[in-house]
């Protein structure tokens, strides 16, 4: 009986260490700010606070009518030094001004390590000039 007992025990407690810990789901939501469009910086504010920056975009394809297919990579840096993220994007862009971009998450550290997730932007003109918010989530 206390064979059967200790091989249960460890059959649990070898159990426990495989188990998946439970991810933790953020909502996220703001605006993006440009700061310098020749270096591709902009500010976040909302949920994600610091710098985005654009390090790679091109686009594919001869414009369909008035849209721009487009792709790139992207990298946030938190203010607070707390970690960073890396992002591939997809973008379509309008002659209007609006835009839609896709922002799939690829890499993270320090508080973002072993991140995953998405967020959505929405580019829209207005008086002010281009407004840019963002939805999404990351797994934590």
């Amino acid at each position: 009986m206390k064979l059967i007992t200790v091989v249960l025990t460890l059959v649990c407690v070898a159990l426990s260490l495989v188990a998946p810990a439970s991810a933790t789901n953020i909502q996220l939501a703001g605006e993006q700010t440009l700061v310098d469009p020749d270096t591709g910086e902009f500010a976040m504010s909302g949920s994600l606070v610091g710098a985005w920056y654009t390090t790679s975009f091109s686009c594919h394809a001869t414009p369909t009518g008035a849209r721009w297919p487009c792709t790139g990579t992207e990298l946030f840096i938190a203010d607070d030094g707390s970690g960073w993220l890396t992002f591939e994007f997809e973008y379509t862009g309008s002659a209007s001004g609006n835009g839609r971009c896709h922002h799939t998450i690829t890499s993270g550290s320090g508080i973002y390590s072993g991140a995953t997730g998405v967020i959505t932007m929405k580019d829209r003109p207005t008086e002010a000039g281009l407004v840019t918010t963002y939805k999404g989530h990351i797994e934590l």
